[in-house]
Parts: C-alpha cells; sequence; structure tokens
C-alpha cells in the first residue's frame, strides 16, 4: 500500500479579527482505534510523519485571544488537504460560532448543505437543475467566532479520510 508523507497535512489556515492578538497553533492528529473490554478506544498519534490511503486524521485548531477583550467575528478558515476527504458532520460546532462551507477552493462559503446549478439533458433540452454537493467535495471549512473573550481559548476540529 503506497505511504504517503505528512509534510501536507499541516493546514495553512486564514484568520482574520479585529486584531493581531490571536495566537493559533495547528495539529495534525493520525486517528487509530482498539476495542478494550468491548468499547471502542480512539487513539491519536501528534503530526504523523506517513499516512497510507483511508487513514482517518483531525486537522486540530487552538484560537487564543491574548489580550484584555473580547474579540469579535474572527473568522477561522481551515483548508481541507487536496489529499483528503472532508468527513460529513465532522466539523466542531458550538454555540456562538457559524460553521460555514466551500466547495470552490474557498471563493465562496455558506451553511450546509452547499448547493450548485448544473445543466442536464432532459427530453432533448438542456435545463438547469440544483443540486446539493457531497461533503467530499468540500475545500474548506470555516467558523465565524461571533466572540472570543479576554484570554479564552477554542480548540476546532475537523476530520479528514487520505485519498
Amino acid at each position: 500500500m503506497k505511504t504517503l508523507t505528512a509534510l501536507w497535512v499541516v493546514p495553512l489556515l486564514l484568520v482574520s479579527a479585529t486584531t493581531s492578538a490571536l495566537v493559533v497553533k495547528s495539529s495534525t492528529y493520525l486517528v487509530t482505534t482498539q476495542t478494550k473490554d468491548g468499547k471502542i478506544q480512539e487513539n491519536r498519534k501528534l503530526n504523523p510523519t506517513s499516512v497510507k490511503p483511508k487513514d482517518l486524521l483531525v486537522l486540530s485548531t487552538a484560537v487564543q485571544n491574548t489580550t484584555r477583550k473580547a474579540l469579535s467575528n474572527v473568522s477561522i478558515v481551515q483548508p481541507i488537504p487536496d489529499q483528503t476527504q472532508y468527513l460529513a458532520n465532522s466539523a466542531t460546532a458550538f454555540e456562538g460560532a457559524a460553521l460555514q462551507y466551500s466547495a470552490d477552493g474557498g471563493k465562496s462559503f455558506a451553511p450546509e448543505p452547499l448547493k450548485k446549478t448544473v445543466m442536464v439533458e432532459e427530453n432533448g433540452k438542456q435545463i438547469s437543475r440544483e443540486v446539493t454537493i457531497p461533503p467530499q467535495q468540500y475545500t474548506h471549512v470555516k467558523w465565524v467566532l461571533k466572540s472570543l473573550q479576554p484570554e479564552a481559548s477554542q480548540t476546532l476540529e475537523v476530520r479528514v479520510n487520505v485519498k
């Protein structure tokens, strides 16, 4: 089985906030499971050096407000690496954050489900039809945090499978 080096796994995050006093730390985990006493346990290996197709990865981003005032409308964008596929419903969701997705390389974002218009032939005529974009085709995940309190931190995660 082909082994891929994991240098590409460290995500490039795009962050915007009202100030540059935001500390962002990205980590990648290789996830494995084992059954112990009839229960499935998840193990995480930090920043693996190689991965294989079908491996499960967690792209984790910790953000911390290092100021003494609340930050508002903090946007954190997590690209989904080309060699991976986003796993549906795996992005961290929490109150006070809007989750949005992109399937066009980060040009536009919207809440789920993402839709696009395609041309199809029906009865010999070309017509446009709106279709749902499958989560495996998402290219980016974006969180917009309404507020990040002074010295507070938040961890944001998405799960992906290696292609």
